[in-house]
């Protein structure tokens, strides 16, 4: 029992109104708390200590002690709860709200009214003025990781954009890289490319951006022993500092998705002089991080222009996963309206093809295929999955041939024997892999489930250990290196679980895809990799998700980067 939980007891037992002396033995008090007379003693001492009570002792064996409740139950019970969600301890606050319900009514009503106008867009008063803030829960896995090349989540790729920035940014509206950090860029010959920086840009410590961050920033890159993302700067072999503000990268062999490649977040670009912290030149800088929270502050020398919001707080919560969607509301009372986004991910099976088993069989990878079918699986499991998918890049339809999954099963030679499925711990990926278990179950095929959290799936031992792992890719606004990003990325589920024949492949189309100029050869050679991929049956792409964003009608700008999460950058308060 908890400290909290005595003193609600205590009072109950008590008669005279609150600062008035109640009269009671300490028999009486253990009794009531159920726990022996000298632990009686000990937390009648600690609620002295917070000033919950005033007591004064009997003298005597049996006299009777007078104590004075100097606080209201509710208000301890809402401030506890309060502390508890604050903390990420959202079952906690949940457990302690429904055990006192009856005694309090009002207690869980008075905990709804504060935690609507605390999480979500809020507007607070501080010193200097009005804030708007943007507080919301995530699970304390979602930011593992800020270093740029260590990115392995979704989550930890979208705060990297917010206090990152990189030398060009894709656009979507043409398909084609733009400037960001650099105002432009020149390519002399096939092997030497010159970048010139924007002045006037400064990183959150107040240092002016130069080439010798970029500089800086490459190397690391290039050198740095466990970065799984090498092969994004094919080819670069040099980086030289020209001038304060000209970088010049020298290859050996010719990269003509350069451009492109140094969009991509990975390559965000981190100060040559490391103070310690964590310090970039992107729309928000870190102001908090630690284990209970990161807090995020808007850039006010942001060189695109400062952020709307003034400041974004996540609560580490290893419950967040349960609070479904985004919900972003503004403190008044407002209207609620739901926006619905297409996430630009693909669910997907990865089979283990380098581990000795059942998956050796072609027939029984095309067995697993036929069985696990994507548009029942989005029929049956419903709720945000929306769109069946046959192919990582292409819409066509996947080609069961008339042959039943357990001819194809005899074929294999399948014996019965156990394959494990490794997949996060989040829900969606359990309901995903249980339906997985079950239809696989139905038809004599025998799955164990392994839910782990990401420092697990980082591992390669864990990886080469599953015989399938279920995930999902990211095909943001350039599928072209979503699935580049598959195929190559060295903590890629699926690159570490490519065939030999696959994996060859992959290798010699790596030079001459970067050696392509034009983009439509490239895209429609990373077609037929697609195909090859499914043919051998190395992958079972699955399903495209919805999310749902709840917000006040106050809330503008509402916009989904490519990891799925809220642009900071653009979301605003209307008042």
């Amino acid at each position: 029992m908890k400290l909290i939980e005595h003193y609600v007891e205590l009072v109950k037992a008590g008669s005279a109104a609150y600062g008035q002396m109640n009269e009671m033995t300490l028999t009486e008090i253990s009794d009531c708390l159920f726990c022996t007379e000298r632990n009686a003693k000990l937390i009648l001492h600690k609620l002295e200590n917070k000033n919950w009570i005033i007591r004064e002792s009997g003298a005597g064996r049996g006299r009777k002690s007078k104590i004075a409740f100097l606080r209201q139950p509710e208000e301890l019970l809402l401030q506890t709860a309060k502390e508890y969600t604050m903390a990420g301890k959202l079952h906690k606050a949940k457990e302690l709200l429904q055990q006192y319900q009856s005694v309090f009514p009002g207690l869980q009503n008075e905990y709804d009214m504060w935690f609507s106008d605390v999480f979500g867009f809020v507007t607070e008063t501080c010193g200097d003025g009005e804030k708007d803030v943007l507080r919301l829960f995530i699970t304390p896995e979602a930011v593992s990781s800020l270093d740029p090349c260590q990115i392995f989540l979704r989550s930890e790729g979208h705060f990297v954009k917010q206090i990152f920035d990189t030398l060009l940014t894709f656009d979507p509206a043409v398909q084609e890289p733009k400037p960001h950090l650099v105002h432009g860029w020149e390519e002399d010959g096939k092997k030497r490319w010159r970048f010139f920086l924007r002045k006037g840009v400064f990183f959150h410590n107040g240092q002016p951006l130069t080439a010798r961050d970029v500089a800086f920033t490459f190397q690391r890159f290039l050198t740095q022993a466990d970065n799984p993302y090498k092969w994004l700067l094919y080819g670069v072999k040099q980086v030289l500092e020209n001038s304060p503000y000209c970088v010049e990268l020298i290859l050996d062999k010719p990269n003509e998705l350069l451009p492109y490649v140094l969009c991509d977040e990975r390559l965000s670009i981190l100060p040559a002089e490391e103070d310690g912290g964590i310090n970039g030149t992107g729309p928000f800088r870190v102001n908090q991080h630690h284990s209970r929270m990161l807090v995020l502050e808007a850039n006010e020398r942001y060189f695109k222009g400062r952020p709307f919001l003034d400041r974004v707080e996540f609560v580490f919560s290893e419950q967040a996963e349960e609070i479904n969607g985004f919900t972003i509301q503004e403190k008044q009372t407002c209207p609620d309206r739901q926006t619905v986004f297409d996430e630009r991910h693909v669910q997907y099976l990865s089979l283990n093809l380098k581990k000795e088993g059942p998956l050796q069989h072609r027939s029984f990878r095309k067995a697993l295929r036929l069985l696990i079918s994507s548009e029942r699986l989005v029929r049956e499991a419903g709720g945000h999955r929306r769109t069946p998918v046959s192919s990582f890049l292409h819409p066509n339809p996947f080609d069961r041939e008339g042959v039943s999954p357990f001819e194809l099963l005899k074929q294999s030679g399948y014996e019965g024997e156990t394959l494990v499925l490794y997949t996060f711990s989040e829900a969606d990926h359990r309901e995903d892999a249980e339906w997985i278990q079950n239809v696989c179950a139905q038809h004599g095929i025998r799955l164990t489930l392994q839910f782990c959290d990401s420092a697990d799936l980082r591992r390669r031992e864990i990886v080469q250990m599953a015989d399938i792992i279920h995930d999902s890719a990211t095909f943001a606004q350039d599928s072209e290196f979503g699935f580049l990003h598959l195929l190559l990325s060295e903590n890629s589920f699926l690159c570490q679980h490519l065939s030999e024949k696959l994996t060859q492949i992959c290798s010699g189309m790596t030079e001459r895809i970067f050696s392509m100029p034009d983009r439509c050869s490239r895209i429609q050679m990373l077609h037929d990799i697609d195909r090859q991929l499914l043919q051998e049956f190395n992958a079972i792409p699955l399903y495209q998700s919805v999310l749902q964003v709840t917000s006040s009608e106050n809330v503008k700008g509402l916009m989904l980067d490519e990891e799925g999460w809220i642009d900071l950058y653009a979301v605003w308060l209307s008042k």
